[in-house]
């Protein structure tokens, strides 16, 4: 067994990478020795500087891709995966996924008058259930969310890892 089994990063690894002071602190204050937790950094820090930098263009190159309108404030949203398979989660107000996906995607679309409203498809959503978002006042986009979180004045998700790309870019 591990030896902190509760910790998702606790092992008998020689180092666990932290991207930033904050979680290399965290990590220390969870139990991890501290010879074993490295300050590296993380690549999508690049990614995000770099997209920061020349982010009017590539809005509005992105806006050009998708047929969305130039000029207006964008909104980003991660659209979560389907979390519902084996027994489900009863708990869950919704018991089909492609109901989680028209909860997410009915406020956004009330917005499309005065957004551009993008969505990032996450990886393990099919075609199947991405179609319930065909047809709406919504663009999907397949970038990597990296270079699209940088480009938008709202982030929406829910439990993601991606939500610190947006915190990391200052974007609410």
């Amino acid at each position: 067994a591990p030896p902190v089994p509760w910790l998702i990063n606790s092992g008998a690894a020689d180092a666990i990478a932290a991207e930033s002071p904050f979680m290399a602190d965290y990590y220390r204050r969870a139990g991890i020795p501290g010879d074993q937790v490295r300050l590296t950094g993380a690549l999508y820090d690049d990614v995000l500087h770099r997209g920061l930098e020349h982010a009017p263009q590539s809005r509005e190159e992105l806006f050009r891709e998708l047929g969305l309108p130039p000029g207006r404030p964008m909104i980003l949203c991660a659209m979560p995966p389907n979390q519902l398979v084996g027994a489900g989660r009863p708990q869950c107000a919704y018991q089909d996924y492609r109901l989680v996906l028209e909860a997410f995607a009915g406020p956004l679309e009330a917005l499309a008058d005065e957004w551009n409203v993008v969505v990032n498809l996450h990886p393990r959503i099919t075609a199947d259930e991405a179609a319930v978002l065909d047809g709406r006042r919504l663009r999907v986009s397949r970038r990597n969310i990296a270079d699209l979180v940088p480009l938008s004045r709202i982030f929406v998700a829910s439990s993601s890892a991606t939500i610190r790309l947006a915190v990391t870019c200052g974007i609410p």
